[in-house]
């Protein structure tokens, strides 16, 4: 069989470009690192590696959202932190105000100081992130959480604490929970001098003696001051219940610091009372800590046998609203643990799908480097072997 000259110059030029193809091919295959450049190359590979990127954006979505949350939390903890500073300062001012040998000036000047904490600490609970969202607002708040108004402080924010999540942590934290709904006296009752009073009689904050015997209900002691045959005079104490109008026993005498019992509780009353001086007991109600800093001011400021007592009750009102404070730290403070161990899941989770997304349509860089060189040398073989043919002739073989 014979095969004529321009068959054979044809399936040579043929083989060349083949080889020149494939060259290229390669060539761009160790520019670019991929396998698959088109989708004709490999189509089930193509949709893996489209699954694998559109995980990784969502990745990197998450990622952002995680970070801003994390910035904001540590914000959060910050103002939280600088907030119990606050506190103890007020605390401090409030013990050097119980001193009886502070003068009118002394006074005015300290509660004048705890008016300005109890701004300062205004303006930390309403503190904001870089994206204008408040710290202590609850989901979504773009308002001051913390408002003045003439029926005195309201919370405008969302009063719900968002949860974590398997990728993320909250942005918020739930500023009623944190500086409002503050129980106030002991948390269950609460113990305040009456506002006639003349002698300087005042009463701690008061515990619970026996739960069960709790009412619920409120009380008054008065105090009454007869003179006796000795040429002083004898201070008795009388317990009512006001809720029902009962007199509790009959009068019993009063001695300094001595505990006055009631059903289920007892109070410790210090000072001398004058005739017809009461303290009032009533359950315990709910507030926030600026209106607990704005009456130890008023306090302090009024002065007068009534500030023992203002300045115990407002003490211990400042320590619940201290452990309020620093709970919330402690909780910012495990949600940033946490938004640590959800970043790290992630970047393992990445280092996943970004293997995934490789082993579908990334090379493997010596065996393509290596293929690269045995086309290149194909190539130049063929090309010479191309031109050796092209110069024979008849001459050449009849020579």
């Amino acid at each position: 069989m014979r095969i004529g000259t321009d068959t054979s110059q044809r399936a040579l030029v043929g083989t060349l470009h083949s080889r020149q193809s494939d060259l290229a091919d390669l060539q761009q295959q160790v520019s670019t690192g991929r396998r698959v450049l088109r989708a004709s190359d490999d189509p089930a590979a193509i949709s893996r590696a489209e699954r694998a990127r559109n995980a990784l954006q969502r990745m990197d979505a998450d990622q952002r959202a995680l970070a801003s949350q994390r910035a904001t939390l540590a914000q959060a903890e910050s103002t939280l932190g600088q907030s119990v500073d606050v506190l103890q300062n007020v605390r401090e001012l409030m013990l050097q105000a119980s001193n009886g040998s502070l003068s009118t000036s002394d006074r005015q000047s300290i509660a004048q100081q705890v008016l300005s904490l109890r701004d300062h600490l205004l303006a930390l609970a309403n503190q904001r992130d870089a994206n204008g969202l408040a710290l202590f607002g609850g989901p979504g708040c773009t308002v001051a959480p913390f408002a003045v108004t003439s029926q005195g402080l309201v919370y405008q924010g969302v009063p719900a604490q968002a949860a974590p999540t398997e990728s993320s942590v909250p942005a918020s934290m739930d500023g009623q929970r944190l500086w409002m709904n503050l129980p106030d006296g002991n948390g269950v009752f609460r113990v305040e001098s009456g506002s006639a009073n003349s002698g300087t009689v005042w009463a701690d904050p008061g515990t619970v003696t026996d739960p069960s015997a709790l009412e619920g209900h409120s009380y008054e002691i008065r105090f009454a001051v007869t003179a006796s045959g000795a040429g002083g005079n004898t201070t008795t104490w009388t317990a009512f219940d006001t809720t029902t109008g009962q007199a509790l026993g009959a009068a019993q005498p009063y001695a300094e610091g001595m505990t006055l019992k009631l059903p289920g509780m007892s109070v410790v009353a210090r000072g001398a009372p004058a005739q017809g001086d009461t303290l009032q007991i009533g359950p315990s109600g709910r507030g926030d800590l600026f209106a607990v800093l704005q009456r130890a001011a008023d306090a302090i400021r009024t002065g007068g046998p009534a500030l023992g007592g203002a300045v115990s009750r407002a003490t211990r009102e400042l320590d619940t609203g201290l452990d309020r404070l620093m709970m919330g730290r402690t909780l910012a403070g495990e949600w940033l643990r946490r938004a640590d161990t959800i970043d790290n899941l992630m970047q393992d989770r990445r280092l996943d799908v970004e293997r995934l997304r490789a082993d579908a349509e990334d090379i493997d860089m010596v065996r393509s480097v290596s293929e690269l060189q045995g086309a290149q040398t194909n190539l130049d073989v063929a090309l010479k072997t191309y031109a050796q043919i092209q110069r024979l002739s008849l001459f050449n073989y009849l020579g």
